[in-house]
């Protein structure tokens, strides 16, 4: 779930700059849009975007622009942006989930919808199906009923795309079955998606809880059922454990992984068990401000953190994405600012439970593998966030501002914290 979290983050960054509309979209809103529509029997396409996020700006600085995909607007209909932050009515009663989603209506009803980044060739194929009077979703519940009579199998990813073009299509009592379908054979069938199942499926899945009800009894009983492989409170396998941490967060109810973990961290019997699964529950215990526990059980914070500059530099996050050089290298300044942020929290987490030796070794790495004043003022402000303060963060900040930077606010604070430690 943390991949998850850092994945959405880079791509929030990276569309972070408003800009002008493509001139392909009308500047009506979503009302004036669908009355125009209506009268002039146009077909509407409506996409829904938000200033941040990173995909819908990438189509427009590309698919919107294509000179294919204009001329088909110009001839067929009408298209408009929706902000679903400024209109968020209009795109509730969309059922509007995951950005960017392309809505077609014809006939001031919607005809289908598409989720996801689309290229200029991926786009104009939609639109012309539009136009032929096909749904994509027609399509997916087509190759469903294939994959069903066994005369289509599936290779594990597109198994779980297609789950997720039947839930984007509203198709919720197939997409639920194939979800958790998938989440049973996974482990033995699809091994290479393990780490999909426990970060960006159960994300899906969690969104199709709390749209179809049904869908949300069924992660409960599969939560449940989970808890009943446990051999007791301190001794529970790696990977039911995991599951049920992640089921809980999936229904919301993360208070259940946090009270075990208050009954059984200070056993020494649960050592092992917890040291399996610590980085799942330090998001959890940072959310309660709860350094000291943080401290107590991330083990090799040193090691994380250059398992993140790793994959950092060697693309991964990157990879497969088409990306223009001006988003890319928003990409990858967010990815620093990642490292940044993960540093800070390792360091006030070991300050916190008085592991002044392990904290200085974790400063000491984020320092050679981010030498610049961003890393300093992200290593003072979680410290100090933590109400970790040491009289050496007045050193980093004399680098710091060396620089140029202003960091008076936060030399203040440091002050107005070591003085209440003092006796």
């Amino acid at each position: 779930m943390r991949m998850t979290a850092c994945f959405l983050a880079i791509l929030a960054i990276a569309g972070a700059s408003a800009e002008d509309l493509p001139p392909v979209f009308s500047k009506l809103n979503y009302e004036q849009a669908r009355a125009k529509a209506k009268t002039e029997k146009k077909t509407l396409i409506v996409k829904a975007t938000a200033t941040w996020c990173g995909p819908c700006k990438q189509m427009d600085k590309t698919s919107w622009l294509d000179e294919r995909i204009v001329k088909w607007v110009q001839a067929n209909g009408l298209a408009i942006q929706l902000d679903v932050d400024e209109q968020a009515q209009a795109a509730k009663s969309l059922e509007v989930g995951s950005l960017p989603t392309m809505i077609a209506f014809k006939n001031d009803a919607e005809f289908d919808r598409v989720v996801g980044y689309q290229d200029a060739d991926t786009l104009l194929a939609w639109l012309e199906r539009v136009k032929a009077g096909k749904r994509a979703i027609d399509e997916a519940m087509e190759l469903l009923a294939a994959v069903k009579s066994g005369t289509k199998k599936l290779p594990g990813m597109e198994r779980l795309n297609l789950a997720k073009r039947l839930a984007e299509g509203r198709k919720y009592e197939e997409a639920t079955d194939q979800f958790f379908w998938l989440w049973e054979k996974i482990p033995t069938e699809y091994p290479e998606l393990i780490g999909v199942r426990g970060s960006f499926m159960i994300r899906d899945l969690t969104a199709l809880a709390e749209k179809h009800k049904p869908a949300r009894e069924r992660l409960i009983a599969l939560r449940d059922a989970t808890a009943k492989k446990f051999e007791s409170e301190t001794k529970r396998a790696a990977e039911p454990l995991r599951d049920w941490i992640v089921l809980n967060q999936a229904l919301e109810e993360s208070q259940r992984t946090i009270e075990w973990f208050d009954r059984v961290k200070d056993n020494p019997d649960a050592a092992e068990t917890i040291g399996r699964i610590d980085h799942l529950l330090l998001p959890f215990l940072e959310d309660e401000a709860r350094w000291a526990d943080m401290g107590k059980i991330d083990r090799k914070p040193v090691e994380r953190l250059r398992k993140r500059k790793s994959m950092d530099s060697s693309g991964q996050v990157l990879s497969g994405r088409k990306m223009d050089p001006e988003m890319r290298a928003q990409v990858e300044e967010a990815e620093v600012q990642l490292l940044r942020e993960e540093a800070g929290r390792a360091y006030a987490a070991q300050l916190a439970a008085g592991n002044e030796k392990l904290a200085a070794e974790v400063a000491e790495t984020a320092l050679e593998l981010d030498d610049s004043p961003a890393m300093r003022i992200a290593l003072v402000q979680t410290a100090l966030r933590a109400r970790q303060p040491r009289a050496a963060h007045e050193i980093w900040l004399n680098q710091v501002e060396k620089t140029g930077e202003d960091v008076k606010e936060l030399r203040d604070r440091l002050k107005k914290l070591l003085a209440q430690q003092k006796p």
